[in-house]
């Protein structure tokens, strides 16, 4: 039993083999440790970068590269906050080893090496500046490296092309589809009822089916819904049409009936006193190629168009009177596309490239194109008869012939595809719906031309490494060993002036070298608050005395 009377008693002796050479090597291997699993994330993002998902991630009872990341972030976070927790608990002793501080500084270490609020609260207490500042920036920072490990990986998507997958569309070298009719022991080619078909529904179509109807798209494969075709040539058929409704000769009297002559044809409009008007909606007739004003000198001119029209429609607009007239020149005929072509989402769409209307007409009626690519020459043929069907006594021409007539009450039309064209505002638009529904059923007819082979294309899944976002693990981590070498250092030095260890943020240092006997003795016992109070007003600093290293009181705010 200890001499209560004695001045001093005696030193217990350390165990020589208990002492470590340095205390801190589990700091050094923690952060050793820390830096490793940095490393680690580094080289997994460097296997997954810009590659698929790999297929055991997917597999039941997979492991997402995710998760790996996110273990080698929890471990990580864990070894880096060693170093840390010790460092802030050393450098309370070193805090007080400079002056005099309050004693509640003692409990604000203490919280500030348990988490981010105490961190925060220490933050506070020495004005953001300071070791201690820096050490609770860090505690505070190890809270977002889960965050930062989130933001580590995105999953985009991106087409691939996929094997063994068929994707083909079709493309004509050669028109000789028609179908043969014999009337009064006469066999005469007329339009096949599947291009007669085609011309109905363009005619007949809005113009909001757009290009996503049917009548634009030729016959294609793509079993993925995504598909690439290289630019290929075709036969087609192209449209060209003129505005020269300053052609048109219109006049009213003064019963308010108007009549409008344009390329041999008229239309007369008038109105009845209850403001219904009655009028020649359209009229549209062959027109001789001769006799145009505009189509002499297009594109038409130098192909050889097979239908030349005259299209001469009255428009009441907004109900005003008198009515006005447009007059339009169009014309249809052979021609070449060069076409880039793919399709999205199920839906095909396609590019010109370039169009070749130099069409030679050979002895027999035969006409043809050719095209070189290279070496290679392509020859694109409309046999005699299939011409025979299209531009003959009942063919596409004869068709769009006719007239449209209405009043407020009714309206009658010489074809249904006069109905078709009498809707439609823009016949330059019609036209070219028609010629292009022609063109894909004539590519669709050429069976002896191979299709054209397209990639198909397929959504895949990938990881994306965000390498911005490593920089927070790294810039963290070599803040925490900035800290760490500092407070090594400092503490080698207060070691050398007042023999103060490593004692970091182990409790018992505070149990062998808390307040001194005197100051003890100045402390009045009370409850918690009571303590918390004096703590606030009482000043102290770690001093050698009798007693070895202990908190010596200095003073006491009143």
């Amino acid at each position: 039993m200890l001499d209560p009377d004695a001045k001093s008693s005696p030193t217990f002796p350390l165990h020589r083999k208990k002492r470590r050479i340095d205390y801190w090597a589990w700091e050094w291997l923690a952060i050793l440790v820390s830096f490793l699993a940095i490393v680690a994330s580094t080289i997994v993002l460097l296997l997954f970068d810009d590659r698929a998902i790999p297929a055991w991630s997917w597999s039941s009872g997979g492991i997402s590269v995710n998760a790996i990341l996110s273990l080698l972030s929890t471990l990580s976070r864990a070894s880096l906050l060693v170093p840390i927790d010790e460092c802030m608990g050393q450098l309370m002793w070193l805090w007080f080893s400079k002056r005099e501080r309050r004693l509640a500084d003692v409990e604000v270490y203490n919280q500030a090496s348990r988490g981010p609020l105490g961190a925060l609260k220490l933050c506070w207490r020495q004005k953001g500046w300071g070791l201690g500042c820096l050490g609770a920036l860090l505690m505070v920072c190890s809270m977002g490296l889960g965050v930062a490990q989130q933001q580590l990986l995105s999953y985009p998507n991106r087409s691939i092309i996929q094997p063994n997958s068929t994707s083909t569309v079709t493309r004509a070298e050669r028109f000789d589809t028609y179908q043969n009719v014999t009337t009064s022991g006469t066999t005469t080619p007329e339009i096949s009822f599947s291009l007669l078909s085609s011309i109905y529904n363009a005619a007949l179509s809005g113009s909001s089916t757009g290009k996503f109807s049917t009548v634009n798209q030729p016959f294609f494969t793509c079993t993925s819904g995504n598909c690439e075709f290289p630019p290929f040539a075709t036969l087609a058929v192209c449209s060209e049409c003129f505005d020269v409704s300053d052609k048109v000769q219109s006049s009213c009297d003064a019963d308010n009936l108007c009549t409008a002559e344009f390329g041999g044809m008229r239309a007369q409009s008038w109105q009845q006193p209850d403001n219904n008007n009655i009028n020649t909606i359209l009229n549209q007739t062959y027109l001789a190629l001769g006799s145009s004003t505009m189509l002499n000198s297009g594109v038409a001119s130098r192909s050889s168009p097979f239908s030349t029209l005259a299209h001469l429609q009255a428009r009441s607009e907004n109900g005003n009177w008198p009515p006005k007239y447009h007059g339009t020149e169009c014309a249809l005929f052979w021609c070449v596309k060069t076409v880039s072509a793919k399709v999205h989402k199920g839906v095909y769409a396609e590019e010109v490239i370039s169009t070749n209307t130099d069409i030679t007409n050979g002895t027999n009626g035969e006409r043809s194109f050719s095209l070189t690519n290279g070496t290679q020459v392509t020859s694109f043929v409309i046999t005699p008869l299939a011409q025979e069907s299209i531009q003959g006594p009942k063919g596409v021409t004869n068709l769009l012939s006719g007239w449209a007539k209405g009043s407020g009450y009714s309206r009658v039309f010489s074809s249904d595809l006069m109905q078709g064209f009498s809707t439609q505002a823009n016949v330059t638009e019609v036209m070219s719906r028609v010629a292009t529904a022609m063109t894909n059923r004539v590519r669709d007819f050429d069976g002896l031309t191979p299709p054209v082979n397209g990639t198909t294309m397929a959504k895949q899944s990938f990881i994306r490494v965000r390498w911005p976002w490593l920089a927070f693990p790294v810039t963290l981590w070599v803040f925490s060993l900035i800290f760490l070498l500092t407070i090594v250092v400092k503490s080698r030095e207060g070691e050398t002036k007042w023999g103060m260890r490593a004692w970091g943020a182990n409790s018992l240092a505070l149990m062998f070298h808390g307040l001194d006997e005197d100051s003890r003795n100045r402390v009045r016992e009370g409850e918690w608050e009571e303590m918390e109070d004096l703590s606030e007003r009482l000043w102290v600093k770690l001093e050698r005395g009798d007693e070895g290293l202990k908190l010596r009181a200095r003073r006491i705010d009143e």
